[in-house]
């Protein structure tokens, strides 16, 4: 598991943190690729869960009446179409696997920060790119415009130590460009249809948007446009 990607980049996160000035404005990125297809874990991580224990939500292995036949020409239905809903037990145990990966990882990031006294002041944003069908109307990875694959995870610790509780906003990667703007007393980029979190996260606001514009312009299987 060491030897894993997402590990060495964790380490290598921790020796860049521990390198830094605390007395200076920092800036760190670190990227993690798990849980991501080709779906391969290292051990303990790929046998950690039972997959006989895992409760498949219903839409698994199932093909409703109305999705477009197109998404059988691409990834997401070519892949899918492969697996009976009991097959998909052994691919949602390797994601699950690859998560707690991705726990271990991130908290050594943040062990580091902490070690060198830079967590409570510091502006933590965790998200990813995209979501993950995992067989969710018989589909594989993304590519698609179902909620499994448009909805992504995003964790914000803001400085100062204030707890952070689960908002009901609707949000954007746009608002992320807008966020570190404001956190930073920077000014706003130009032309941005992002809006800056910081209200929302400092309790000031329970919503930020009341609608998100989601645009997906084609796949290998009909060309992009």
């Amino acid at each position: 598991a060491e030897r894993f990607m997402d590990m060495y980049w964790a380490r290598e996160a921790e020796k860049a943190i521990g390198r830094l000035n605390p007395d200076e404005a920092q800036f760190i990125e670190t990227l993690f690729w798990a849980p991501h297809a080709p779906l391969v874990a290292p051990e303990p991580y790929y046998s950690m869960f039972d997959r006989d224990d895992i409760d498949l939500p219903e839409t698994v292995g199932k093909w409703y009446d109305g999705q477009p036949a197109t998404l059988l020409t691409h990834i997401p239905g070519h892949y899918g179409a492969m697996l009976q809903r009991d097959q998909w037990r052994e691919p949602w145990g390797v994601y699950l696997g690859m998560v707690k990966l991705v726990d271990e990882a991130l908290g050594r990031v943040i062990r580091a920060l902490k070690r060198r006294g830079l967590w409570d002041e510091a502006l933590v944003i965790f998200m990813t790119d995209h979501g993950e069908m995992l067989g969710s109307h018989s589909l594989f990875q993304k590519m698609c415009m179902y909620e499994d694959a448009a909805h992504v995870p995003l964790l914000v610790k803001p400085p100062g130590g204030r707890r952070v509780e689960r908002a009901g906003s609707l949000v954007s990667h746009l608002d992320i460009a807008a966020t570190i703007c404001e956190y930073l007393d920077l000014p706003a980029l130009p032309e941005t249809d992002g809006v800056s979190l910081a209200a929302l996260l400092e309790g000031k606001a329970e919503a930020v948007r009341e609608q998100v514009f989601i645009e997906f312009n084609g796949n290998s299987g009909r060309g992009f446009e």
